[in-house]
Order: C-alpha cells, then sequence, then structure tokens
C-alpha cells in the first residue's frame, strides 16, 4: 500500500494530477484468519486463497469443511 501511495505522489508531481492516493481501509481485525478458522492465512499451513487460483479451486477450498485444531 505504502509503494503505491508513493508512486502516485512522485507521478502527480512530475506529470501533474492523474492518479489518486490510495487510502488504507483499517478495519478492527488485525489479520485474515486462514481457512482452517484458526490461524492467519499461511502458505506455510497450506490455509490460503491465493490470487493465481482458479475460479474452480477458489470455490473447493471455500466448500471444504473447516478443520479446528485442538490445543
Amino acid at each position: 500500500m505504502e509503494i503505491t501511495r508513493e508512486i502516485a505522489r512522485k507521478f502527480n508531481k512530475q506529470y501533474g494530477f492523474v492518479f489518486r492516493e490510495p487510502k488504507p481501509l483499517l478495519t478492527k481485525f488485525s489479520r485474515l484468519v486462514g481457512l482452517d478458522g484458526n490461524a492467519k492465512m499461511s502458505k506455510s499451513l497450506n490455509n490460503t486463497i491465493l490470487l493465481s487460483d482458479p475460479p474452480e479451486e477458489v470455490t473447493a477450498k471455500l466448500k471444504k469443511p473447516k478443520q479446528i485444531r485442538k490445543n
């Protein structure tokens, strides 16, 4: 987010106003819960939805029953 804001500022300074500077959308949640419902999303925990995932794979991941870890 910060890099995008910086690029927009520099571009607009050099070429005039072209891009609006993006504003962060802050929520009360500090992290996104993973598909297993226990931990944050993490590739190493294999509980993520990747931007490169095809729509069928995303649908399949969302339909899987959540596996709740017992501590």
